[in-house]
């Protein structure tokens, strides 16, 4: 099965430029307005006296006594004062810290809550590792996918050595989480190429539906042609909606690839 030229390297070049942007936390994204310039936090920029008051805003954001009621009607001061809280949380990150941000996750936040989140779990790294590992397991989704997230994008790549060995996993909580970041794994190198896709048609076998569907997602890194292709097309008949609707779009996404490939267009 070869890949796909196309469609896999815009992937691989989408994961480490997301992947590097979470790391310095130059990507906060609630209340902020796209004039806003996000420089990384330096040391000097986060005394250690504010951390508790920096660890709430991050946490609390829609509960301090001067919050906005939503997004738009944040004040420019509001807004840069979240950011600085974010960046400086993510910076000085650790074990606590994570604790407390997987909980707030439960909370039901928006995305873009949910996203800068993410980005402080990322910055405590690998001193959170076995923390972000539990969490695979978790019973909610939001706190399972943002741990999966976080593995998948911690500098050392002990993250995702531990996302690869959750997909092997007895337990359909730890499959689902590693599933969700499954392209990030193989584009990565995690999963080497050779057995990528033996590792891809095996989830599209599993009795969880929404691990067929990640799994469907990352044939767009595959040549449609062979063993991919007859994949592909067993998944355009599974029972399941969510999988036929996820095939539907990987074979456009194919198309389009091919098109792209031979007329440049």
């Amino acid at each position: 099965v070869h890949p796909n030229r196309v469609l896999w390297p815009l992937v691989e070049a989408r994961f480490s430029e997301r992947g590097a942007r979470f790391r310095q936390a130059t990507w906060v994204v609630s209340y902020q307005g796209s004039t806003v310039n996000q420089q990384p936090a330096t040391a000097d920029d986060c005394p250690v006296e504010r951390r508790v008051t920096d660890l709430r805003m991050v946490l609390r954001a829609e509960e301090v006594a001067d919050g906005p009621a939503d997004e738009a009607s944040a004040s420019d001061a509001f807004r840069d004062g979240y950011r600085h809280a974010v960046q400086c949380v993510a910076r000085m990150a650790d074990d606590r810290t994570v604790r407390d941000v997987l909980a707030r996750l439960r909370a039901g936040l928006v995305p873009h809550r949910q996203h800068d989140l993410v980005t402080v779990l990322i910055g405590a790294g690998d001193r959170s590792l076995e923390r972000l590992d539990e969490a695979l397991g978790s019973g909610d989704v939001d706190v399972r996918h943002a741990a999966a997230f976080a593995l998948a994008h911690l500098r050392s790549s002990a993250g995702r050595d531990r996302l690869v060995a959750a997909l092997d996993d007895s337990r359909s909580t730890r499959v689902e989480a590693a599933s969700f970041v499954l392209r990030e794994l193989i584009v990565s190198g995690a999963i080497p190429e050779g057995d990528a896709f033996v590792t891809v048609r095996r989830l599209t076998a599993s009795v969880d539906p929404r691990v067929r569907a990640q799994a469907v997602r990352a044939l767009v890194l595959f040549e449609r042609r062979g063993p991919a292709a007859r994949v592909l097309e067993q998944a355009l008949e599974d029972s399941e909606p969510e999988v036929r609707r996820t095939a539907e779009e990987t074979a456009v996404s194919l198309r389009e690839a091919k098109l792209q490939e031979l007329f440049g267009r």
